[in-house]
């Protein structure tokens, strides 16, 4: 384990990355378009060639009404690729999404944003589960995920006035890029990334000021990073790239919001393999027990992204460092299933963590019939 946590230490070491460039607008690419209703149910995505009143029959409308009911709450969603690096600074197409306030989607009518959310997603495995994939005509997807609960930040009503524009980034091997790895916690290099998604992101907005359903900022908008678990992790990251390269101003940058993120890999890998029960004070204990983890897929995620991605780490192999048991579950066949075109056959990290599950109780059951039928 000491090897392990040796290499670990050297994965957020900065390895060359490219230096900014410019931003110019025309490298920015809008690849989808479609409006978003807040209902009760979900966030109701259509086309705005669409007749709206099927997709939201017999839903409860969220937000702002008149008493017809006719006035509706809700973004326009933008899908668009930008140019960003990867690992060896070479150039790489990035996709992220967009979600722009809009009051009353009937009418068109504009809303006047008053922040920027940059908004770092959780820890996924399945591409249908990124940013992007929300942008999708004849959808209707659950506010109770992070992407969701980020789009909500658009929502324009009595409660919610003023609203918030939201760029929401997929990372490098999800959306456009699904067919790359994705550098898991290789923190420095997803910032980078995502400042870009941003920069391009706010340029596109502040250039089609007046046309699409963008409307100039409040005065005195400010930016902040948003992210929880992985996305706890990317948003401080961010923080500190904006910062340390100048960007503070460009941005209005304010700040971060991190919850639950694994900032340090090594400490969080070490708190999972060592601690047992023990807190940060000594003297109270939790119900954490040594070598046991949650999210079986976080060492793989994180070993797979380094060797894939990192150059301090491409003369291993994934192989080096998990045991072959390990290895038979298929982690790794979860992990690249995120490519697949087909839904059903990418693995979400709750199928992934169901899949675990049954493996354990597959083996309880084993060994207490084992146990059953044996002569003592």
């Amino acid at each position: 384990m000491s090897m392990l946590l040796t290499v670990l230490s050297g994965y957020g070491q900065k390895s060359g990355i490219a230096s900014l460039q410019p931003v110019n607008v025309d490298d920015v690419k809008i690849t989808a378009i479609n409006d978003a209703y807040f209902t009760d149910e979900g966030i109701v995505v259509v086309s705005p060639d669409e007749d709206p009143e099927p997709a939201l029959a017999r839903r409860r409308v969220r937000g702002l009404e008149n008493e017809g009911g006719a006035s509706l709450t809700g973004a326009k969603l933008y899908s668009y690729t930008y140019p960003s690096v990867d690992a060896d600074g070479n150039e790489v197409t990035l996709s992220s999404l967009m979600a722009v306030p809009t009051k009353m989607l009937i009418y068109n009518a504009k809303a006047k944003p008053n922040n920027l959310i940059i908004g770092c997603h959780v820890t996924i495995t399945s591409n249908y589960e990124c940013p992007t994939e929300y942008n999708k005509s004849g959808g209707t997807f659950s506010w109770m995920t992070d992407v969701g609960m980020l789009i909500d930040y658009t929502r324009y009503d009595a409660v919610r006035n003023p609203c918030c524009l939201v760029i929401m980034p997929d990372y490098e091997g999800y959306g456009v890029s699904k067919n790359r790895a994705h550098p898991y916690l290789y923190q420095e290099l997803t910032a980078r990334q995502v400042a870009d998604a941003v920069r391009y992101g706010l340029k596109l907005y502040e250039d089609n000021i007046g046309a699409f359903s963008f409307s100039r900022f409040e005065d005195g908008w400010k930016s902040v990073c948003i992210g929880y678990s992985q996305g706890g992790s990317v948003a401080l990251a961010t923080h500190r790239f904006i910062e340390e390269n100048g960007l503070a101003e460009e941005l209005h940058f304010a700040g971060s919001v991190c919850g639950d993120g694994p900032y340090d890999p090594v400490a969080h890998l070490d708190y999972y393999m060592n601690d047992n029960g023990e807190t940060y004070d000594g003297t109270n204990r939790t119900g954490h027990e040594q070598a046991t983890v949650s999210m079986p897929i976080v060492m793989p995620l994180i070993l797979k992204g380094m060797c894939d991605r990192n150059p301090f780490m491409r003369q291993h192999t994934v192989s080096e460092y998990l045991s072959q048991k390990f290895l038979r579950t298929g982690v790794i066949d979860f992990i690249n299933a995120k490519s697949q075109d087909d839904k059903d056959r990418q693995y979400s990290t709750d199928d992934i963590n169901e899949a675990f599950r049954n493996m354990r109780s597959m083996v309880r059951a084993i060994r207490i019939t084992t146990k059953d039928i044996s002569p003592d």
